[in-house]
């Protein structure tokens, strides 16, 4: 049973961390976290073993409204700008819609600004990372009006990570 938006089994997500949970048969796993009106939110749901999981995720806002919903064979994704400011309930639960489904999985958040898991970038410098299922990997930087910022993400290993780079 979950009762929106006052849901918080799991408690408070933190920005740019990661939790994780597990989904048993008929499982509804809640966190909250805060939103800031005009802010950009990305919330990822991340299976840890492969296996039946759909990861699926919901987001409602301050007053109980749905902001959206995605679920995914290996990752749920959701990616918004909050209406409204206060606290806004996660919903994780198996997205599969013939076979209830279990599994563990991983929760990341990242609020923008503000979200630095990573900590600061250093000007012309390199930082070398991972990237595993879901994740959100966040670095702050300096620049002042007018100034050129050139940024660039490489992948150091053959595989199938496709780098992407989004700027707030």
């Amino acid at each position: 049973f979950v009762r929106k938006p006052s849901a918080n089994e799991h408690g408070a997500l933190i920005n740019g961390g990661t939790v994780s949970g597990f989904i048993d048969l008929g499982d509804l796993d809640t966190f909250v976290f805060p939103g800031t009106a005009g802010q950009t939110v990305q919330l990822r749901v991340a299976e840890l073993a492969p296996g039946p999981l759909d990861p699926s995720i919901t987001v409602y806002d301050p007053t109980g409204a749905q902001v959206g919903t995605n679920y995914g064979g290996q990752v749920g994704a959701l990616a918004f700008v909050p209406a409204l400011s206060g606290n806004y309930t996660l919903l994780v639960q198996d997205g599969g819609t013939s076979v209830p489904n279990t599994g563990p999985y991983e929760v990341h958040f990242a609020s923008f600004p503000g979200a630095k898991e990573n900590g600061s970038l250093v000007n012309g410098g390199t930082v070398t990372g991972s990237i595993t299922l879901g994740d959100l990997d966040t670095f702050v930087f300096g620049a002042a009006a007018g100034q050129t910022v050139q940024l660039r993400v490489a992948e150091t290993a053959p595989g199938p990570l496709d780098p992407s780079i989004t700027v707030y």
